[in-house]
């Protein structure tokens, strides 16, 4: 089968997905706007020179012509076509008239943007356009598939949930590793490692948790934090915060993105992984944390309480305020 999808082509999550579906014996063809940073294994890659230049790339993703994506469609004939995030690429993707089309949903573009500011008429506008030409829309886990058929009922039947999952050896590390690892990223002895790996968006509440560690490292002397973020997602509040857990003896900010090899490091010498977004699908970090041996502390949002019903041992959270969150990663740490 030979597949094309059209996407950002720097997606951390696509070097893990596209590769394995490769190694099914499936011929990845990626197009995206967006530079490959590094070649992806088993994947053939094709960049569209975007004909406008804005740091949100919206008006290419809304108000460009197709044609350079048609024309790359017509030279490799995919037998189908992935467009990912359905108010970005997968808008681009709908509007090639492809099918069989599969859009691939993320979270914000169905749950957030057709509800919420200026453009939320639009953005709803082209979410239904698109799930109505599509032969299939995949959600990131039935907590967020449940969602999206309540938002859009009339595409329910479309509407499936699919879970890429992980590859278990890639995040299993002996002990004796573990220990040389932890000296590596200069964990002390006896120090547990709470790790946040989601970033520091908006939306992982940044202004919620980033408070919480501090006060935890205030209290606790057992306790080493680890937060991973990229630049382009800090704003001046939270890198305030960033700043001062940066300057704690014992607290590490990683402020750039980490090759997948020093990602699973840093599962690897994890004790506790903290995720408490607003909204998610299946938090593909949240498995790997847990393959590696690391607990989770997840707050009771719909995806993260289907985690738990599918047998995913985790400490569940309060985290309407910096207090409560403290107060319940205390309480976990202790159990």
């Amino acid at each position: 089968m030979r597949l094309a999808l059209i996407g950002m082509a720097s997606e951390p999550h696509f070097r893990k997905w596209l590769p394995a579906l490769s190694e099914q014996g499936v011929e990845v063809h990626l197009i995206s706007y967006h530079a490959l940073e590094q070649p992806i294994k088993g994947v053939t890659y094709h960049q569209v020179t975007p004909p406008f230049v804005s740091r949100t790339r919206f008006w290419s993703y809304h108000l460009s012509s197709v044609a350079p994506f048609k024309a790359i469609l017509n030279e490799i004939h995919p037998d189908v076509l992935m467009g990912s995030f359905a108010t970005h690429y997968g808008w681009i993707a709908a509007r090639t008239g492809f099918s069989p089309l599969v859009l691939m949903t993320w979270t914000r573009d169905i749950t957030v943007h057709p509800f919420q500011g200026l453009l939320q008429k639009y953005y709803r506008h082209i979410v239904s356009r698109i799930m109505s030409q599509a032969n299939l829309v995949v959600t990131d886990g039935p907590a967020l598939a449940d969602l999206a058929r309540k938002l859009f009922p009339e595409y329910a039947p479309k509407i499936q949930s699919l879970l890429w999952g992980i590859r278990l050896s890639d995040y299993i590390s002996p002990l004796e590793d573990v220990k040389e690892l932890r000296k590596k990223w200069g964990i002390p002895e006896g120090k547990m490692v709470l790790t946040s790996g989601r970033g520091v968006y908006f939306y992982y509440q940044p202004q919620v948790f980033l408070p919480a560690m501090l006060q935890l490292l205030g209290e606790r002397e057992d306790v080493f934090v680890i937060v991973l973020t990229l630049g382009q997602e800090r704003t001046p509040q939270t890198d305030l915060l960033l700043n001062q857990l940066a300057m704690h003896p014992r607290a590490l900010v990683v402020q750039t993105r980490l090759p997948l090899e020093e990602v699973r490091e840093i599962w690897a010498i994890s004790d506790f992984m903290l995720s408490c977004p607003e909204y998610d699908g299946v938090s593909e970090a949240v498995l790997e944390c847990l393959v590696a041996g690391a607990i989770p502390l997840l707050n009771e949002i719909p995806s993260n309480c289907k985690l738990l019903e599918i047998g995913v041992s985790a400490f569940m959270l309060k985290d309407q305020s910096v207090s409560s969150l403290s107060l319940g990663i205390n309480q976990s740490l202790n159990t």
